[in-house]
C-alpha cells in the first residue's frame, strides 16, 4: 500500500502563534518543525502497522522547504 501525505505547517497540533509559521530560524519555528515532524512519524507508524510500505510526503507551501527530510522516517 503506498501513502501519500500532504502536510501544512498551520493545521499542526500546538502551532498557535505567528512566530512558528515564518520561514526564519527562531525558537518557535524550529520547534514548530519538530511538532510537524512528530505528526508525521505518528502518521507513517500507524499506516506502517496497518501494512502500508510506501509513503510520500509533500508540504503544501512546496516553495517554502519547512521540513528536513531527515526529521522523518
Amino acid at each position: 500500500m503506498k501513502i501519500f501525505i500532504v502536510t501544512d505547517l498551520e493545521g499542526v497540533a500546538g502551532i498557535s502563534v505567528e512566530q512558528q509559521q515564518k520561514g526564519s530560524d527562531n525558537t518557535y519555528y524550529r520547534k514548530a518543525r519538530e511538532f510537524l515532524a512528530d505528526e508525521i512519524n505518528a502518521a507513517v507508524t500507524g499506516a506502517k502497522e496497518a501494512g502500508a510500505t510506501e509513503f510520500l510526503q509533500a508540504d503544501r507551501a512546496a516553495l517554502r522547504c519547512r521540513l528536513r527530510q531527515r526529521e522523518c522516517e
